[in-house]
């Protein structure tokens, strides 16, 4: 093992995730260089430069970092995309932190992290800007009244979807519809 390759594994290197795996000896799994799964010294690691170089040798990949997957963002990336997946298929129902983690199988405080970190945002607001996303789409029909569009997209009254609305936007629904039929009649 060279210094740099040290180097990469002792400090998690993300950058080297591509270009070397390393083993434990006396293990049976190989992990990419940014894994916080196993204890490092030197002196108990096996590189290799590919991951098909360590099957070859008879290990198996990580579970937790995926090492075999080159297109894996990670286990905090994909518990974020799952949550959003999630949501996105459950935005109309109202919103469970219990349902949403057991869904997943993970601790409701950990995925409520997890998300902020990755996101930038709160579960929560997530939900809340799928809902006014999709209608600001009805709001644009004048067909359906505003109450309508609330309850036909998870809100229990229209206070508080005009309220959720307006903290979302900017505007309550009533202008946002009066500002996209007015748009529409100019053109």
């Amino acid at each position: 093992m060279t210094g740099e390759e040290w180097q990469a594994i002792s400090t998690y290197d993300r950058d080297y995730d591509d270009k070397l795996v390393f083993v434990l000896r006396n293990g049976t799994t190989y992990c990419r260089p940014s894994c916080h799964q196993k204890p490092r010294k030197p002196e108990r690691i096996l590189v290799f430069s590919t991951a098909r170089a360590a099957q070859e040798a008879g290990f198996v990949p990580c579970r937790f970092c995926r090492p075999d997957q080159k297109e894996w963002k990670g286990a905090k990336a994909d518990l974020t995309e799952q949550a959003r997946k999630y949501l996105e298929a459950h935005y109309h129902e109202k919103f469970s932190l219990k349902v949403l983690s057991d869904t997943l199988h993970v601790d409701g405080s950990y995925l409520l992290r997890t998300f902020r970190a990755q996101t930038g945002h709160t579960l929560l607001w997530y939900h809340q800007h799928l809902r006014c996303r999709e209608a600001k789409l009805y709001l644009s029909e004048p067909e359906r009244s505003v109450a309508e569009i609330g309850a036909a997209v998870g809100f229990s009254t229209p206070a508080l979807f005009s309220r959720v609305f307006k903290q979302m936007e900017g505007v309550t629904p009533s202008a946002f519809r009066e500002k996209t039929i007015g748009e529409k009649f100019t053109i």
